[in-house]
């Protein structure tokens, strides 16, 4: 992946456009996990290619983060109607994941980008 396809990756979560992550758990109540890893994966090329955060960036990121995040709360709250297909039984996995990444792009280092690291495999 390029840096600036990693970049589109995140414009394009952040804008809700169609096919991305957030766009399936916004529009289509659904987990994709194909979504997940592609998201997650343009963070990471960022991270390992030391790319110059921008403030811009850092906000989309972290307002994708936010959003998973909520939509995630949406799923688990009684009181809710969302609901989301395809939810994983691992889900922790996935959340244990993007916090490492968004530790690893805010801190400017690499050191957990190892998938062996991690419980959950792609």
């Amino acid at each position: 992946m390029t840096i600036e396809e990693a970049r589109n990756i995140i414009r394009d979560n952040y804008e809700c456009k169609a096919g991305s992550f957030v766009y399936f758990l916004h529009e289509k109540d659904s987990f994709s996990k194909e979504q997940f890893w592609n998201f997650y994966d343009s963070i990471a090329c960022l991270v390992r290619a030391d790319e110059e955060k921008t403030p811009e960036l850092t906000m989309q990121i972290t307002r994708n983060y936010e959003h998973i995040l909520k939509y995630f709360i949406y799923h688990f709250n009684p009181k809710d109607e969302y609901k989301m297909k395809d939810f994983p039984e691992n889900f922790n996995g996935y959340l244990e994941r993007l916090d490492y990444i968004l530790s690893e792009y805010h801190n400017s280092y690499d050191e957990l980008l190892d998938d062996s690291f991690f419980e959950l495999q792609r």
